[in-house]
């Protein structure tokens, strides 16, 4: 799926963020096909869940308004 994502939109996978609220599937399909990951505790995935993961996303944060403050930055 990473390779049909990056053939379709003409990019790397470095070019690339899968941004999810679940570990499991969004998180680690990301790494698995060598894309950024942001995670984002609004759903599947809370803090305490996300600490206790081998898992570990390149980005994590609370929300989207974290998410735009981050950017602003």
């Amino acid at each position: 799926m990473g390779e049909k994502i990056m053939k379709h939109f003409g990019c790397n996978a470095n070019e690339i963020m899968v941004i999810g609220d679940d570990i499991p599937s969004d998180i680690q399909f990301g790494i698995n096909c060598g894309f950024y990951t942001m995670l984002v505790l609004t759903g599947a995935t809370d803090e305490k869940t996300a600490k206790l993961s081998d898992v570990v996303p390149d980005f994590m944060f609370k929300n989207i308004i974290e998410i735009c403050d981050y950017l602003e930055d």
